[in-house]
């Protein structure tokens, strides 16, 4: 975590900038999967795959203009997958609420939970957009530490998976990870604390080796 000092960092300002791709996909009512990996102070990298399918290929041109019309976003792979068509992009970020728009508001936290220990905890509120429109909607975040607790119907490890979130849970989604934080420095007085302790051991080793030649 960057900022060392703080017992508690909580963050959730606004920032419209990932209407246009939801907007898409209402408009086009195409598959999405969403992947969001976010490291201790927030910062990360964002993934979403459209898939188009059928008629809804005629769209691919007009679809493609409009994500550049955002610098933040970029095509990273896309393609023919059998009768669909997809279109992976990507935006790495600063900070997780740079992902808020006007339908989803993210809420990120870290605090203190034991000795060496934090807690991070993920909100997702305000989903306000019409997933009956989306064929299949599904989203996947990697924590930064072994994840606690969630309502996503899948957790493993740092991993939590929300299958279809237009059956899914109402009220946002939320998951809590912890992970270890040792103080700033500890790392390195632990590690010349192991060096001297093995030099040690092979002086003593080598001292009773010699004492036994020379009896």
């Amino acid at each position: 975590m960057n900022k060392k000092n703080s017992p508690l960092i909580q963050r959730s300002p606004w920032y419209p900038t990932f209407a246009l791709v939801f907007a898409i996909v209402v408009l086009l009512a195409c598959k999405m999967v969403e992947e969001i990996r976010i490291e201790q102070d927030g910062s990360g990298i964002y993934r979403a795959e459209l898939t188009l399918v059928g008629e809804e290929k005629m769209m691919l041109q007009a679809v493609k203009e409009e994500i550049a019309k955002k610098p933040q976003l970029r095509i990273v792979a896309e393609g023919p997958r059998g009768n669909d068509y997809f279109i992976l992009i990507e935006q790495p970020f600063a900070d997780v609420t740079e992902l808020n728009d006007n339908q989803s508001t993210y809420f990120w936290s870290v605090s203190e939970a034991g000795a060496f220990t934090r807690k991070a905890r993920l909100e997702v509120t305000n989903r306000g957009r019409n997933e009956e429109t989306v064929s299949e909607h599904h989203l996947e975040v990697t924590m930064p530490g072994k994840v606690v607790d969630s309502n996503a119907e899948q957790i493993s490890g740092k991993k939590v998976v929300w299958d279809r979130l237009a059956a899914g849970p109402r009220g946002g989604l939320y998951v809590e990870a912890e992970f270890l934080e040792l103080p700033e420095g500890y790392s390195t007085k632990v590690g010349a604390a192991v060096l001297i302790l093995v030099i040690g051991v092979i002086l003593l080793i080598g001292m009773r080796l010699r004492r036994r030649r020379q009896g």
